[in-house]
């Protein structure tokens, strides 16, 4: 998670085909989102600390009643070069941005414990930071993966990933969650609105909708085995929400509702908002409050997020489908892709090339981002 300078508006709010005028149009009241009993949350976030972001107390709801939740993360967080500095390394080597990852799924552990202890999965799928964008374009076919400007890596390189090995393409990233999907059937998917101006925050909503579709094509309508969540979006990146984060934090502010940015592009989709109560606002706090290595750079708007809501765009399956065909026809994508084959539980995963200890790395290449 981090920063960004606004990207082109207009162009977000036709992801889905809808007129730039309505979905700039006044939007109705956010309705209050309902949670289910046993309900099964599946959160996609691009980086350590988004899911705490957007979902955090939604996390802390769910298993409040009775449900369960698996947390993925699609990158460890380790291309952000800030961070290297403010921590005293040195981000002319490749090694310095692996052992940030390292430390920010440690702190990520560590957050998730203080919103719900043991009781939520955690998988992180070790893709690049700051690259998801490419995947879904000159990197989604395999035999053609990319390679990290920050870490020099191709594929997977953390032992306690997901799975270790898997090359750098969007065809691999979209099977693992497919994958993902066909073991856990989740009634219920958090994950970033791909109208959200982060290109990693927008690539990773665009390949939870893919691979929705992808998994849900072959699903059966009804039973324990159906694929059919409802579909929330959460927003991050646009302009300057969260509102007042500049102005400071403080109790007051974190009594306030937290709405989506009035000029964010709704595309027909309904708002919704959960409602935190003093104790998930808290543990929403805490959890945030274990991303030392972000906080070092931007506590102030990590904070801005600790609020009485929660606001989130609900989708149908009808616009999921839409969002999904509309991409299709720009990129080389297919939500008709065939669905990948698990492999058995004891095939061993494939092996990362491992770095040796004390290894000197090439210069990587860094982009900052812009804050």
């Amino acid at each position: 998670m981090r920063r960004l300078l606004p990207l082109v508006v207009l162009a977000a709010a036709l992801l889905a085909g809808q007129p730039v005028r309505a979905a700039l149009a006044p939007r109705e009241p956010a309705r209050p989102l309902l949670v289910g009993d046993g309900e099964r949350l599946l959160v996609l976030a691009p980086h350590p600390d988004d899911e705490s972001l957007g979902a955090g107390g939604l996390v802390q709801a769910v298993l409040s009643r009775g449900g369960t939740v698996r947390v993925v993360t699609f990158t460890a967080g380790d291309g952000f070069a800030p961070a290297v500095w403010l921590l005293g390394d040195n981000p002319s080597r490749h090694g310095a941005f692996l052992d940030l990852g390292v430390r920010r799924l440690a702190e990520e552990r560590a957050a998730l414990w203080a919103l719900g202890g043991d009781a939520i999965r955690f998988d992180d799928l070790g893709f690049p930071d700051g690259g998801l964008g490419a995947l879904l374009d000159a990197h989604f076919e395999r035999g053609a993966p990319l390679r990290s400007t920050t870490t020099g890596e191709s594929r997977v390189p953390y032992a306690d990933a997901f799975r270790p090995g898997t090359p750098y393409t969007g065809q691999d990233l979209r099977d693992l969650l497919v994958g993902v999907l066909r073991d856990m059937h989740p009634t219920l998917v958090a994950l970033p609105d791909p109208a959200d101006q982060h290109p990693d925050h927008a690539a990773t909503g665009e390949f939870g909708l893919l691979a929705l579709v992808t998994a849900e094509a072959a699903s059966p309508a009804a039973g324990p085995q159906a694929i059919h969540p409802r579909v929330l979006s959460y927003v991050v990146h646009w302009h300057d929400h969260p509102e007042g984060w500049k102005t400071g934090h403080d109790e007051k502010t974190a009594a306030r509702p937290l709405a989506l940015p009035a000029d964010f592009p709704t595309r027909g989709l309904a708002p919704v908002a959960l409602v935190l109560t003093h104790d998930q606002i808290a543990r929403k706090r805490a959890a945030l409050a274990c991303h030392a290595s972000e906080r070092r750079v931007m506590g102030a708007y990590l904070d801005g997020f600790v609020r009485a809501t929660e606001p989130y765009l609900l989708w149908d399956t009808g616009a999921v489908r839409a969002a999904v065909a509309a991409r299709a026809k720009q990129r080389s994508i297919t939500p008709k892709a065939s669905l990948p084959t698990a492999p058995p539980a004891s095939a061993a995963p494939p092996q990362a090339p491992r770095r040796p200890a004390g290894a000197k790395d090439a210069a990587p290449r860094v982009e900052l981002p812009s804050s």
